[in-house]
């Protein structure tokens, strides 16, 4: 074999080479691409979820308080008409609203990723729930005053977690 067709042959190889290694590189480039973008897509479906769960939450939440002074309000009515305050029965309109704000924000907080706000509504709900459960009015306003002082910074605490969501959105 002469020289010139060894070398033509050595070029074809050679260039058959790197036309593969070239369209290997395109596909896997083309690859690490897509899955760049889907994994971006899934991150920003996961931020508008919780910005979505945090909407709801702050929405939720306020149904609760509000709810919970509309019981304490209605408990305050009857043991002033002289019933017995731990045999108070509310009226079926507010006792079935405050069940279902309360389900509503229990099924939502378990949807929520920051750990800390999770903490904090549980702690507002547990106070919830103690008002709606003493015995006494006295014990009743204690829980009171203590869930209308917590309702602000955990709202603000809601605010905040939401801002990041929305400033990570952005960032992108």
């Amino acid at each position: 074999m002469d020289s010139s067709a060894m070398w033509g042959l050595l070029g074809t190889v050679i260039g058959a080479a790197a036309s593969i290694a070239t369209a290997w590189l395109a596909a896997r480039s083309s690859h690490d691409l897509e899955r760049a973008k889907s994994r971006e897509e899934r991150s920003e479906q996961a931020r508008a979820f919780q910005r979505q769960t945090l909407l709801e939450l702050q929405e939720a939440v306020h149904d609760v308080l509000r709810l919970v002074i509309r019981c304490y309000h209605e408990d305050h009515l009857a043991h002033r008409a002289g019933q017995d305050w731990s045999k108070i029965v509310l009226s079926e309109e507010v006792s079935v609203g405050v069940r279902l704000a309360l389900r509503r924000v229990f099924i939502l907080v378990e949807r929520v990723a920051d750990d800390d706000l999770r903490v904090s509504v549980k702690h507002l709900t547990g106070t919830a729930e103690r008002v709606l459960m003493a015995h006494s009015e006295k014990e009743a306003r204690s829980h009171l005053d203590k869930i209308t002082q917590d309702y602000e910074p955990l709202n603000e605490e809601i605010g905040t977690v939401l801002r990041r969501y929305y400033e990570a959105a952005q960032g992108q």
